[in-house]
This record gives C-alpha cells, sequence and structure tokens, in this order.
C-alpha cells in the first residue's frame, strides 16, 4: 500500500455544513474524490451530527451508498419514506436511483461514516 491511499482521520480536514437541505450543521470530513481515482469510489466521510441534526432526503444519480453508523442513534428514512431506528454498528445501503435522509435523533452527537461508489 502506498502512503497516498492511507487517510488517517486527524489529518481531514473539518468542515461545518448544513448537508443536503438538513437542520443544523454537521461536521463533515471529507476525502477528496480525486483521491479515488480511477477506482469505483466518488467519495468518502467521517461525519458528526449533534442531536438533531440531519443529513436531508437526497437521490443518488449515478452513486450508491454505504453508511455505517459508528456510534450514537439515528433515524433513517428510506426510498419510500419509511422510518427505521439505527444505532451503532448498523449499516444502510441506498442504491443508485434511490434517495434516503438520516437524522440524530438521540442525545449523544451520531458519528457515521459514508463511502459513495460510482454506480457501473
Amino acid at each position: 500500500m502506498t502512503e497516498h491511499h492511507v487517510f488517517p482521520y486527524d489529518s481531514i480536514t473539518v468542515n461545518e455544513a448544513q448537508m443536503r437541505g438538513g437542520k443544523g450543521k454537521a461536521l463533515c470530513r471529507f476525502i477528496a474524490p480525486e483521491s479515488f481515482l480511477p477506482g469505483p469510489f466518488s467519495a468518502a466521510g467521517v461525519h458528526t451530527l449533534p442531536p438533531g441534526v440531519s443529513i436531508g432526503p437526497h437521490r443518488h444519480e449515478g452513486t450508491a451508498e454505504l453508511i455505517l453508523i459508528v456510534q450514537g442513534r439515528a433515524l433513517y428514512t428510506d426510498k419510500d419514506g419509511g422510518h427505521r431506528h439505527l444505532k451503532t454498528g448498523d449499516i444502510t445501503i441506498c442504491y443508485e436511483g434511490e434517495s434516503h435522509s438520516i437524522e440524530n435523533d438521540g442525545a449523544e452527537p451520531l458519528l457515521l461514516a459514508g463511502i459513495i461508489v460510482k454506480s457501473a
């Protein structure tokens, strides 16, 4: 493995952002998409959502996303508007052409990791 394929957590720039029209602002650590070219990855990030903060509903066109709940609780809304409560260790997948959103519905910060891949 070459060094440019290692992204130490503390070295990834932190940005505060409202995500996809969601509520409040999340702390976002994104790995630059150009770091993945020419592979199947489009983006990756680790996000901290304070209580009540959300990533608003959005559709994945040309990509799919896997989300791992690293710490905390979340309310996940899927493509059909169904709601599921997620906890530490749960994984969701939003396939190409589908939409989803996620909100911290717990009392502690929600830490999640997201990996976006290009559709075949």
